[in-house]
């Protein structure tokens, strides 16, 4: 589930992150970039506390800060099946809904699209006179890696 070009995606995202932030007048501080950074870095999906390992900051709320702005501002997602953050794919494409395949062994994170059954799911809300608020798919399984 890797990136082949992860240099390359890497690159990609940072250019977007700063281009986002200098968008909306956010301000891209220098602890939201090294833990966007780290979650970039890897396309595993890390815990606040592996972050903070990560990152060698010992002050929690410094680290749960940088996290809540990333995730209000679409550049990073909570997954909540496991408890962790991932570097959104698709930060530049505003309102998508979440979709993730997650590895149950090597717990590595794969961001999605499958627009066709996201319009699915809408609709049947829609039918059903349901208004919804916040979206994510998450598919829990195991990746071909793990697999072999």
């Amino acid at each position: 589930m890797s990136c082949k070009h992860h240099h390359n995606c890497e690159k990609a995202a940072k250019l977007t992150a700063e281009q986002l932030c200098e968008t909306y007048g956010f301000r891209f501080t220098e602890s939201r970039k090294q833990v966007f950074e780290a979650l970039i870095s890897s396309h595993k999906a890390l815990t606040a506390k592996e972050l903070m390992v990560q990152i060698g900051n010992n002050q929690p709320p410094i680290t749960y800060r940088a996290l809540e702005f990333l995730t209000e501002a679409g550049l990073v997602h909570f997954i909540s099946s496991i408890n962790a953050y991932i570097a959104c794919a698709h930060a530049e494409d505003e309102g998508h809904i979440s979709q993730f395949l997650i590895c149950k062994e090597c717990h590595e994170v794969e961001e999605f699209q499958a627009p066709d059954a996201v319009c699915l799911l809408m609709q049947s809300a829609k039918n059903g006179n349901f208004q919804v608020s916040d979206t994510s798919i998450e598919m829990l399984g195991v990746c071909s890696e793990c697999q072999n």
